[in-house]
């Protein structure tokens, strides 16, 4: 139970700790369940951070109040399963390098970046989202809940793909107050999008730079 079970990492920008480390090329029978970790401070995944092609598995893990981001992978293909992305600083969730992680049914809320993707963070890499709730994150430049963004020198193109994911009350400061894609592509399949708001274009979503995709069935509302 991540009430009960707890990593309180106690980071601080002079003194930083962070929950766990994953550098071994971990594979997916690494699981990671039913524990809270907060208050990491690390640059590079207050929470946690996975490198070297490590590909663990989260399961009904609350990730809450942690700063230079929650969660951080390098490579690998990481699976978040019922996890939970709170009050988190600089962002939820950051990965590049040719990660390919994807979010199952993940509550991503009230975390805040004062650049971009507050919620997740997805550079030169794949992004896979099934039945997510994005709430109340915020940016001050773009891209609150998800920004998608591709490295000029990079081989891969980011690139995300969401099926009934709700994207809610999300707000950056000028651009995609829910979504931004930067040289991305994307897949959007019956989602929601409501109250979302930014200072300048795309209120719910920005696609800009050659980015390219499809939004199927989607509701854009308010």
């Amino acid at each position: 139970n991540p009430i009960n079970c707890l990593i309180d990492s106690d980071g601080t920008e002079d003194d930083r700790h962070r929950g766990i480390w994953f550098h071994s090329g971990e594979t997916s029978a690494s699981v990671v369940e039913g524990i809270t970790i907060e208050d990491g401070y690390h640059f590079g995944g207050g929470a946690i951070l996975c490198e070297g092609g490590a590909s663990p598995t989260f399961r009904n893990v609350v990730f809450y109040k942690n700063r230079v981001s929650a969660v951080r992978c390098e490579g690998g293909t990481p699976d978040f399963l019922d996890c939970t992305f709170r009050d988190n600083l600089a962002s939820g969730l950051i990965w590049d390098g040719g990660s390919s992680v994807s979010l199952v049914r993940c509550l991503v809320m009230q975390n805040y970046s004062d650049y971009s993707g507050a919620g997740v963070s997805n550079l030169s890499s794949s992004l896979l989202l099934q039945d997510c709730v994005f709430l109340g994150s915020g940016a001050v430049f773009s891209g609150a809940a998800v920004e998608c963004y591709t490295f000029a020198e990079s081989t891969q193109r980011a690139n995300v793909a969401a099926t009934r994911c709700q994207f809610l009350d999300n707000t950056a400061g000028y651009h995609g107050g829910a979504i931004d894609c930067t040289k991305s592509d994307f897949q959007f399949t019956d989602c929601v999008f409501a109250g979302n708001a930014c200072g300048i274009n795309g209120g719910a979503f920005e696609c800009h730079f050659e980015s390219a995709g499809k939004m199927s069935n989607c509701v854009l509302y308010g």
